[in-house]
């Protein structure tokens, strides 16, 4: 087998890779937060809510048999290496954070129930596998699965 014809295979099957490599990251991702105690940022959260539209689009795009939604599914794309590149940034102190929240506090019993309950998890302080972030590999794994949509669509529908 060719590295060409092994690009027009993978090609061909981009959307059920796409689909099957992302439910196995959303479910790695829970059973880290769930089995192993790794509590997700807001931006984490939000990544999440991209990949899951993600899912949405491409089991549309399957069921409609519609080639057309590969223009969405590279905007959602697109999101997803923007927040998890400013994420990367954050957790290395280049850029400031633009999305941390603020609470409006009457007395000091609201801080201390606010406090209290609510799990603080910093995008700073990012926990790392095989050297990489999550926002890392978020990142890598966007920018190509962009990168294969985009050439599939330049290169010919397959």
């Amino acid at each position: 087998m060719t590295i060409k014809s092994l690009v027009k295979q993978i090609l061909i099957r981009l959307d059920i890779i796409a689909l099957a490599s992302t439910i196995v990251a959303m479910g790695l991702v829970l059973i880290m937060q769930y089995g192993f105690n790794f509590l997700p940022c807001k931006l984490c959260v939000w990544q999440r809510y991209i990949f899951l539209s993600l899912i949405g689009i491409i089991i549309i795009k399957l069921l409609k048999k519609n080639n057309n939604m590969d223009y969405l599914i590279i905007i959602v794309l697109l999101l997803s290496s923007l927040l998890a590149g400013y994420q990367a940034l954050l957790e290395l102190g280049l850029v400031s954070d633009w999305f941390s929240c603020s609470i409006d506090l009457n007395t000091a019993l609201d801080l201390d129930s606010i406090l209290s309950n609510a799990p603080q998890v910093s995008c700073k302080q990012a926990d790392k596998i095989l050297g990489l972030t999550l926002s890392n590999i978020s990142l890598l794994y966007s920018l190509g699965l962009m990168m294969l949509y985009i050439f599939k669509k330049y290169r010919g529908n397959y």
